[in-house]
């Protein structure tokens, strides 16, 4: 019963807010993820604002939607018929949303020239297709670099053998760990296809039926945080701000870590570098995308408030809001990353970064499949090339289950 009267709601807030319009005037309702704070919903009010001000025939309706409840809303809405025109969508749930045609297929738009997509980052650009088709653009990108502890490590390693190097000298028993070696769960599954990119290799064949992570480069990688585990102990790397407290030479993380350093330990002297390599630079890839529903009232108004929103000038705006990063490559020369030695050096491994598998089930195989062999190979209960064949076999089962 109270699953009903949520949907209930959520339907009465949908077709509330849509308001009085003129006879002639368009209106599509848009969902954002709410920003968290007054000043960030300000910036995007304010770009929705001038995007109805300059075009007096359609009027952008936005929402907020907190990011942790979006998902659940967004289903919920799409139950009852009550979702918005276009939203923003994780770029991991393209590929399910559009396989259960929830999704509007752009490709009319995209190969109308509308947009312009040769800059896009590639990595990007592959996140919002399915079955070769375009269901979304991405709005922005993301990735993990290496954080290093400048009074542990005077140059950054910038190959596997290095990183291993480094991490065994800096290790002190007890008190400093070499690197924090990633998890046995969903986050270091997330991070594993980095790893594998960088030794020539790749998570599923090339039309993405059947796994090939327990190839070699998929055993280098799982093996390379084997070794590095004995020099960088869980007892270390797994307490509080182990990294901040100059307790761990070495990281992976994200941007969204530089602020909260740079408030809460102004005294650590780190850097961030590109990923070491084995073969290539590489790393993953996460990110929103901006997609239109099949049920949209006025699918060609909604395309062209997602064109404005890629307009170089708001993608600024975009990853000043988010946190991320624009997906087009020329906007790494932009005041914003090229003043800031942290956010430049992020732009630049994104140009090395990979996207995920675009298959519906990749969420399932990531956090239940992956994740228990990368926790089996660190705890040493199987080797790496079997964890990963296991695995691997797991995965075509699950694929096998998809296509039918």
């Amino acid at each position: 019963m109270r699953r009903i009267f949520s949907i209930l709601m959520l339907s009465l807030l949908v077709l509330a807010g849509c308001g009085q319009k003129g006879p002639t005037e368009r209106e599509i309702s848009f969902w954002a993820y709410a920003p968290g704070d007054q000043a960030r919903n300000q910036k995007v009010e304010t770009l929705v604002d001038k995007y109805n001000q300059e075009h007096p025939g359609t009027r952008v309706k936005l929402f907020f939607v907190s990011k942790g409840d979006f998902n659940t809303k967004i289903n919920t809405a799409i139950a009852v018929g009550a979702n918005p025109d276009c939203s923003y969508l994780d770029s991991g749930l393209v590929a399910r949303f559009a396989k259960d045609n929830i999704l509007l297929n752009l490709d009319d738009f995209v190969n109308g020239g509308d947009l312009d997509l040769k800059d896009f980052y590639a990595g990007a650009l592959k996140m919002v297709k399915y079955n070769n088709s375009f269901y979304g653009i991405p709005l922005n990108q993301t990735c993990i670099a290496l954080f290093y502890n400048k009074d542990m490590v005077k140059t950054p390693p910038a190959t596997w053998d290095e990183l291993l190097a480094i991490a065994k000298k800096a290790y002190v028993p007890g008190k400093v760990a070499g690197f924090v070696v990633p998890n046995g769960d969903g986050y270091g599954a997330w991070e594993f296809p980095g790893f594998v990119a960088s030794a020539g290799g790749s998570m599923l064949n090339e039309n993405e039926t059947k796994a090939v992570f327990n190839q070699p480069a998929g055993v280098a990688a799982l093996e390379l945080w084997q070794e590095l585990l004995q020099y960088s102990p869980r007892l270390i790397t797994d307490s509080a701000n182990a990294f901040e407290l100059g307790r761990v030479a070495m990281t992976l993380n994200g941007p969204w870590v530089i602020e909260g350093i740079k408030t809460n330990f102004p005294k650590l002297r780190y850097g961030v570098a590109l990923i070491p390599k084995k073969t290539q630079f590489a790393t993953n890839l996460g990110g929103e995308s901006l997609v239109i529903y099949q049920n949209a009232k006025d699918p060609p108004a909604a395309w062209d408030f997602i064109r404005y929103l890629m307009l170089d000038e708001n993608q600024i705006v975009m990853s000043e809001v988010t946190g991320n990063f624009p997906v087009k490559k020329t906007l790494i020369n932009h005041p914003r990353f090229q003043g800031d030695p942290d956010l430049k050096m992020f732009m630049e491994q994104l140009q090395y970064a990979v996207s995920k598998p675009m298959v519906e089930s990749w969420t399932k195989i990531n956090d239940e499949i992956l994740a228990r062999a990368i926790d089996e190979a660190l705890n040493k209960r199987k080797t790496a090339a079997a964890a990963l064949n296991d695995a691997a076999k797991d995965c075509d089962a699950v694929l096998a289950e998809e296509k039918q």
